[in-house]
């Protein structure tokens, strides 16, 4: 019984899964889905010669992590949305 289980799983369920996922759309890792611009705390590093920013997470005003995380500000311009190794405005400190 266990073996046709796991045959079952190879020969339906996983094709079925990696198609899913060849569909699936990348990981959006900004969106400002209002009519105002969003500052969004970030991280800027760099890597391979070029600048590179996440995003601290949760951006909640009572996570003190993610205050203390960013180094920088992400603009988010009014109701967009960014794909990751999408280029975005990052606010530099002057």
């Amino acid at each position: 019984m266990l073996m046709e289980v796991a045959v079952l799983a190879d020969v339906q369920v996983n094709p079925t899964i990696n198609r899913f996922m060849a569909d699936a759309h990348p990981l959006i890792i900004g969106a400002n889905k209002g009519k105002r611009p969003h500052s969004v705390r970030g991280i800027v590093s760099i890597s391979d010669n070029c600048y590179c920013v996440s995003t601290t997470g949760n951006q909640s005003s009572g996570r003190l992590s993610s205050l203390i995380q960013g180094n920088k500000l992400i603009k988010l311009a009014p109701e967009t949305y960014h794909l990751a190794g999408e280029q975005v405005e990052v606010l530099l400190p002057v």
